[in-house]
């Protein structure tokens, strides 16, 4: 029963398997061999199909992530006419209607 468990490329596995199973552990010891080691075998495959079917599971059902929005906060506000950022296009439309709306009074 060791040399089985000890060659399996399954082994830890197997023993933690049994060591969970002590019921188990003690028929195989009982067992001829071949015995023996045909049921390590079946142990090994059985381990090797719930660890398949596992990865198959979807690990989280945490909806996507929340798509994200383009632009920024300052899009929305009004720009200032002291605002570093503006073009000299848009500095001269902002002061043009400064001055015409100085001219109405």
């Amino acid at each position: 029963m060791t040399e089985a468990i000890m060659e399996s490329d399954e082994g830890p596995a197997i023993a933690y398997h049994l060591a969970k199973n002590p019921e188990l552990a003690e028929k195989i010891s009982t067992m001829s061999r071949t015995a023996a080691a045909l049921e390590i075998g079946s142990i090994r495959a059985e381990l090797i199909a719930e660890r398949k079917k596992g990865a198959t599971r979807v690990a989280s059902k945490v909806p996507p992530p929340v798509p994200k929005i383009e632009g920024s906060a300052d899009a929305a506000l009004p720009k200032r006419i002291d605002d570093p950022n503006l073009s000299d296009a848009e500095f001269n439309r902002m002061r043009r209607k400064q001055i015409a709306a100085r001219s109405r009074f």
